[in-house]
C-alpha cells in the first residue's frame, strides 16, 4: 500500500494500528520462510547446472534459465522484505 494511504488510514482509525502491525509481521514471517525456500531452490539449480553441463550439455540452458529465475525471485523477495521492515518501523512510531 502507498505510504500516504497508510498515513491516512492510521489517522482515520488509530485503534487499528496494532492489527495492521500484526498483519505486516505475519507477512514478514512468510517472506522469511519463502526466502529460505528460494535459497534452497537456487542452490539446487546451481548444482543442477553444473551436473547437467558435465553429463548432458544439451539441457544446460534450461537449468541455467531456472537458476536465473530463482535468483530473480530471491531479489524480489529481499525487496519485499525490506519494504515490510520499513513499514513496521514507521507503524511502530505511531504506537
Amino acid at each position: 500500500m502507498n505510504k500516504k494511504l497508510e498515513r491516512d488510514y492510521i489517522a482515520k482509525s488509530p485503534e487499528k494500528i496494532k492489527e495492521y502491525i500484526k498483519r505486516n509481521e505475519e507477512l514478514l514471517e512468510r517472506t522469511n520462510k519463502l526466502n529460505k525456500k528460494i535459497l534452497n531452490f537456487l542452490t539446487f539449480t546451481i548444482i543442477a547446472v553444473i551436473a547437467v553441463f558435465i553429463l548432458f550439455p544439451v539441457f544446460t540452458p534450461i537449468f541455467f534459465i531456472a537458476s536465473l529465475f530463482a535468483f530473480t525471485l530471491l531479489i524480489l523477495n529481499i525487496i519485499l522484505r525490506s519494504s515490510l521492515e520499513d513499514r513496521l518501523k514507521i507503524l511502530r512510531i505511531y504506537l
